[in-house]
């Protein structure tokens, strides 16, 4: 590199070309009176000039202005899953346009599926310094140069603050934005969108109590915990809003936990409570009670959602069943079976569900054959006495074992008939009550039954 000095009055004529190193030059001329000149020129920004008003000057700058950089490297998988950074390097001041040399530690060793590095470097404007990508190299490589120039650098690093996620943590659900949520004790933990592996503890949420289990609906997740159910809702990990449900409902079984879409279902020791964004209640109070409930052992419950129905297999310890409670207001809302099994799974392709039974696995409701069942009404009350006369039961067939039909007057049993087909059928009377019910028993489908108080009744249904 080297500096031209011109003379000022000769309009920018050349006098002199120098090395960049040289730091003084002396320059003769002749004046107007015939005589010489020296003028001894300091080529230093800042030192005085000359006083002849005659002559050139120059500053030259320094070689180069120092640039101070740090450098970072991350891992990343075979899965471009890039992890937090390491330590920055020490600082160093140095020439920009001179190569810097990068050493790097070696991977890992594990199950980590580490492919490559990625190297990032200091780079500061006109706003904070930022880490900005340098260059990616093979993980085995532990040694690189540099030579970018800072308007080559590329993105800025993404993974400053991505963790992995505590070493307790279970419970792992996926919200409908990309999040993925677990829990850590009282901590609700959640990950960056779409990016399993990356979880920063700054995003983490604290509540109360102890977390049994989560359920996602939506943009919100159900946080069920050992006293308060909370409700957590957002788009970003980061701005999530945290609201405690206004029922004291613990969850007693964490595998009784189901998504339903819009709402999460889970046992409580009062009963099953449904939760969403609207909160939470008891959806079987009026159903059964809770001594009842509690004689099921709901701790022992394992359930799943299928075609509308809550499917709960329990173990009180002497005694193991299926409770099938209806969501979609089409079936019996409660319905107690014999049936056990120690697991299950829902194929959502297949729309079945899976159980284990005796050692094997089997789909539920895809028998031929059907098992028996019992099945009683609600009551039904009237305002004043009355009497039923005649009865009919409509069944898909009838075994030749017929179907057993009982009727109940204020809780009393008075009559047991078997129906052997859907012909209307007279009941005995000469009694006046106000609560009736019925009750079937087979293993035929039935799909109506009727109690009225004439055959003409029967007719117009």
């Amino acid at each position: 590199m080297v500096v031209v000095i011109q003379n000022q009055i000769m309009d920018g004529k050349k006098i002199a070309e120098l090395n960049i190193s040289q730091k003084e030059y002396t320059f003769t001329f002749s004046d107007s009176i015939g005589g010489t000149q020296t003028d001894s020129f300091l080529l230093t920004k800042g030192r005085k000039l000359p006083s002849s008003t005659i002559g050139g000057f120059a500053v030259l700058p320094p070689r180069f202005v120092a640039e101070t950089r740090n450098y970072v490297y991350t891992y990343v998988s075979t899965y471009g899953e890039e992890g937090q950074p390491s330590d920055p390097s020490v600082a160093i001041d140095i020439d920009p346009y001179d190569p810097v040399t990068i050493t790097s530690d070696t991977a890992p060793t594990g199950d980590y599926t580490i492919a490559k590095k990625f190297i990032y470097r200091t780079s500061t404007g006109s706003g904070d310094t930022n880490f900005q990508f340098v260059k990616e190299i093979p993980v085995a490589t532990t040694s690189t140069t540099d030579i970018k120039q800072q308007t080559e650098l590329g993105e800025l690093i993404p993974s400053t603050n991505y963790e992995p996620p505590p070493s307790d943590m279970k419970g792992l659900r996926v919200m409908a934005n990309g999040i993925m949520v677990g829990f850590s004790g009282k901590d609700v933990c959640f990950s960056e969108p779409y990016l399993p592996h990356a979880w920063a503890s700054q995003n983490f949420i604290t509540v109360d109590h102890d977390i049994i289990g989560l359920g996602a609906f939506g943009q919100s997740v159900a946080i069920l915990t050992e006293s308060f159910p909370y409700i957590a809702t957002g788009i970003d990990p980061s701005a999530m809003s945290l609201q405690k449900t206004s029922i004291q409902q613990a969850c007693v079984a964490k595998r009784s936990i189901v998504e339903t879409g819009n709402s999460v279902i889970f046992a409580s020791p009062d009963g099953l409570v449904s939760i969403g964004l609207s909160g939470a209640s008891v959806i079987t109070s009026r159903i059964i009670s809770q001594e009842q409930w509690q004689s099921y052992n709901p701790s022992s419950i394992h359930a799943y959602l299928h075609e509308g129905k809550y499917y709960a297999f329990y173990n009180n310890g002497s005694t193991t069943g299926l409770i099938i409670f209806s969501l979609n207001g089409q079936d019996a809302p409660l319905m107690l079976g014999t049936q056990y099994s120690s697991g299950g799974r829902v194929v959502p392709l297949e729309d079945s569900l899976y159980i284990v039974d005796s050692g094997n696995i089997v789909k539920m409701d895809k028998s031929a054959t059907t098992k028996s069942y019992l099945w009683k009404s609600k009551s039904f009350e009237f305002p004043k006495p009355t009497n039923f006369s005649t009865a009919q039961v409509v069944a898909d067939s009838y075994p030749s074992a017929g179907i057993t039909f009982k009727v109940f007057a204020d809780g009393t049993a008075k009559e047991t008939l078997a129906v052997t087909s859907s012909d209307p059928f007279r009941i005995s009377g000469g009694y006046l009550a106000k609560d009736w019910q019925m009750q079937v028993e087979g293993s035929a489908t039935i799909t109506s039954m009727h109690l009225s108080q004439s055959l003409e009744e029967l007719s117009t249904k």
